[in-house]
C-alpha cells in the first residue's frame, strides 16, 4: 500500500482520515523522502545529458546555420552597442546605413539607365540600317546605270554609234 501511495503520490481523503496523526507523520515524511529523491534523480540525469558531446544532426545540403562567437569564458561573445569608447552612437550608425542604401539605390538607377539608354540607342541604330537598306537597291540601280553609260561611252570612243535609247531605258 505504501508503494502504491509513493508511485501515485496520492492519498485517499478516506483513508488519510483513519490513520493517526503518527502514521499521517511517517506517510507524509516517506512522500518527502520520494519527492527529493526524485529530484535528484532528475537533477543528476540532467547534468548527464550536459555533460555530453552535444551530436549534431546529419547536415542537409543548402542548409542554413549559425555558429555563436565563444568568449574567454567558454559563453557565448555579446557586444553592447555603445558600451566601448570606439563605438559610435546609434544615431550615426543609422545615418551611414541610410547614406549606403541611398548610394546603392542611385547607383541601380544608373545602371538602369544606362541599359535603357543603350536599348534605345540599339533600336535607333537598328532603325537606320534598316532604313538605308531600303534606299540600297536604288543605289544599285543608279551605279547599274552608270556603269551601262561608261561602256557606251567606250563604245562611242571606239567609232561605234550608240543604238537609239528605248523611252523605257532613257533615264530621267
Amino acid at each position: 500500500m505504501l508503494k502504491q501511495i509513493l508511485s501515485e503520490m496520492y492519498i485517499d481523503p478516506d483513508l488519510l482520515a483513519e490513520l493517526s496523526e503518527e502514521q499521517k507523520q511517517i506517510l507524509f515524511f516517506k512522500m518527502r523522502e520520494e519527492q527529493i529523491r526524485r529530484w535528484k534523480e532528475r537533477e543528476a540525469a540532467m547534468e548527464k545529458k550536459e555533460s555530453l558531446p552535444v551530436t549534431s544532426r546529419p547536415k542537409k545540403e543548402n542548409s542554413k546555420s549559425v555558429h555563436w562567437k565563444l568568449g574567454a569564458d567558454k559563453e557565448v561573445w555579446v557586444w553592447v552597442m555603445g558600451e566601448h569608447h570606439l563605438d559610435k552612437p546609434y544615431d550615426v550608425l543609422c545615418n551611414e546605413i541610410i547614406a549606403e542604401r541611398a548610394q546603392l539605390k542611385a547607383e541601380r538607377e544608373a545602371e538602369e539607365l544606362r541599359k535603357t539608354q543603350s536599348k534605345e540607342f540599339a533600336n535607333n541604330l537598328k532603325m537606320k540600317s534598316q532604313y538605308y537598306d531600303l534606299q540600297a537597291p536604288d543605289t544599285q540601280e543608279t551605279q547599274n546605270i552608270c556603269k551601262k553609260a561608261a561602256t557606251e561611252k567606250e563604245k562611242l570612243g571606239k567609232g561605234s554609234r550608240p543604238a537609239p535609247l528605248l523611252e523605257e531605258e532613257k533615264i530621267p
